[in-house]
């Protein structure tokens, strides 16, 4: 493990500056000490290579940001996020550990696929899996691994496949997948560790707080958040309602300051496409990618109303 920690540090020298990834280190250095508590402790130590998995993930991610490939960070992170269910699933119930670890392939396919895995946790009320936050971020992890149709999605905001673009989501995208997932991945490990080994070595160690990587998370919520409001404007859009999904949009930008709020409230669509225009402008990422979307359905409302 020191020998990954040595090429993580020579990945990070150049941006150690910043809290993502002074946050990143501090996660990827807890899994390392995390996966030696799971192995050294009887009830876990079958169950520390997911450990590995996960920091594998985290820093192939990693990798893949660091030189443009925001899609493979999303893949890793999807595996990451099926790690944390399944650590999920056993934290309902320990005795699935040893059912899953001897299991045979026809065993994992009817127990463990992920959706058994999923809906065992919607049962239990362990995860919603409604039209929230966690929702959503399955949904594109989904959208990313399946092949659909080119040009499919107005808003499609999601990585395409080789080098990602120069925008202000494709940019940071894999950062804050790694950071929220290894939110998510704690909580789990936590939940994992109380069940199955309460008081231990290794529960203390998944609880351990980490300073650098809760800043970390607050850094990037702001740019997830209107990443989020992309996806909701987008299921707005598929269920033909463009006005709510420009109000999404507005409001996202009025949460960040960009615009004043009486511009929604008065409802006067030339204002606001005026607006939408100067900020546009701006050097402020989430205005240049969410204002020209938000103009475009100004217009089409606009022409709809004078059609």
């Amino acid at each position: 493990m020191a020998e990954g920690h040595d090429r993580r540090a020579h990945a990070l020298v150049r941006l150690a500056g910043t809290e993502r990834f002074r946050g990143i280190d501090e996660l990827l250095t807890w899994l390392d000490t995390l996966t030696a508590a799971l192995r050294a402790d009887n009830q876990l130590e079958r169950l520390a290579f997911l450990g590995i998995r996960a920091t594998n993930d985290v820093e192939t991610a990693l990798e893949a940001t660091l030189s443009g490939y925001a899609a493979v960070a999303f893949d890793a992170m999807r595996d990451v996020l099926e790690i944390d269910y399944q650590l999920r699933d056993f934290a309902i119930d320990p005795q699935r550990v040893e059912t899953w670890l001897t299991a045979d392939e026809k065993t994992l396919r009817k127990e463990f696929q992920p959706v058994h895995v999923r809906r065992r946790l919607q049962d239990a009320g362990a995860v919603n899996f409604g039209e929230n936050a966690m929702s959503l971020d399955y949904k594109g992890h989904s959208q990313m691994l399946h092949l659909r149709p080119d040009g499919t999605s107005t808003l499609d905001a999601l990585p395409g496949r080789g080098r990602s673009q120069d925008t202000v989501f494709e940019r940071d995208m894999g950062l804050w997948e790694i950071l929220d997932h290894g939110r998510s991945l704690r909580g789990a490990f936590q939940a994992l560790t109380a069940a199955v080994s309460p008081a231990s070595a290794a529960e203390q160690e998944a609880r351990r707080p980490l300073p650098a990587f809760t800043e970390a998370l607050n850094y990037v919520h702001a740019a997830q958040q209107h990443f989020m409001a992309l996806s909701r404007a987008q299921e707005a859009l598929n269920q033909e309602q463009p006005r709510h999904a420009l109000i999404v949009l507005v409001d996202a930008l009025i949460q960040a300051r960009l615009l004043d709020k009486a511009l929604l409230e008065h409802g006067r669509q030339a204002d606001l496409r005026s607006e939408l225009t100067r900020i546009s402008a701006m050097t402020d990422g989430r205005a240049r990618t969410l204002a020209p979307i938000a103009i475009k359905l100004v217009d089409a409302l606009t022409q709809e109303s004078t059609g």
